[in-house]
């Protein structure tokens, strides 16, 4: 059966009906975990909005919806070890600070992880392959003068369209990732102040302008890249 939960007060109702365990806490999150849902093909198997309570989704599997795992304002979550495909989005976070994906599986989707609008965020360990858009994305639709700061480091993001791809991201690091086998690009960042090191971005090369990485140059300043390896495409860095 698929979940909804709407606001803090949500929670408790889900809790009181048996649901999951937890306070609600930094140190007694509210938990969701060991669930199979098929979303039937359409919606989302797990929606989670307009929360700030400490909560871990865990060791789910969710198929066969639009979106496999959706947090919309929310804040203060663990997205941890799920499975999530196949699904236009496998998990999406819109407008959503202060979150934490990792150890997820998001392959064979249109998108395997999406954030849009989010800050705060940390996106570690997940492996995003085989998907028809990108592996991993984090788009803004204005760029933040005060910074995005999103962490996307130890991903395997391979055989997509796109591996990794930020716009207008700022303050963000992307470090220890592989993004290789793509169409397009490996890793793609627009923004500034943003550091791209130790990633492995090799064999991107399905198509006659394919590169390992791309920095965006309109607009964008102050950005590191150090220590990657971007070898065996159409073009390297």
């Amino acid at each position: 059966e698929k979940i909804h939960i709407i606001n803090n007060s949500g929670w408790v109702a889900f809790k009181n009906a048996g649901n999951c365990t937890g306070e609600g806490t930094y140190s007694d999150p509210y938990v969701i975990e060991d669930l199979v849902i098929d979303g039937g093909g359409s919606g989302s198997c797990i929606w989670i909005e307009n929360s700030s309570v400490y909560f871990r989704i865990e060791k789910c599997s969710v198929s066969y919806s639009s979106i496999g795992i959706r947090l919309s304002n929310v804040n203060n979550s663990l997205i941890i070890t799920n499975n999530c495909s196949p699904h236009y989005y496998g998990i999406y976070l819109s407008e959503c600070n202060n979150n934490t994906i990792s150890g997820n599986i998001a392959n064979n989707n249109g998108f395997g992880i999406y954030l849009y609008d989010s800050n705060n965020n940390t996106i570690s360990g997940n492996t995003a392959n085989d998907n028809a858009g990108n592996g991993i994305s984090v788009n803004y639709l204005w760029e933040s003068v005060s910074g995005n700061n999103i962490i996307i480091s130890g991903n395997t993001a391979n055989n997509n369209d796109n591996g990794i791809y930020l716009y207008n991201s700022n303050y963000s690091t992307i470090s220890g990732n592989t993004a290789n086998n793509n169409t397009y690009i490996g890793i793609f960042i627009s923004g500034n102040n943003n550091i791209i090191s130790e990633n492995n971005a090799i064999n991107n090369s399905g198509w006659i302008h394919s590169f390992g990485i791309v920095v965006g140059v309109i607009s964008n300043y102050n950005n590191t890249i150090s220590g990657n390896t971007a070898s065996n495409n159409v073009y390297g860095i």
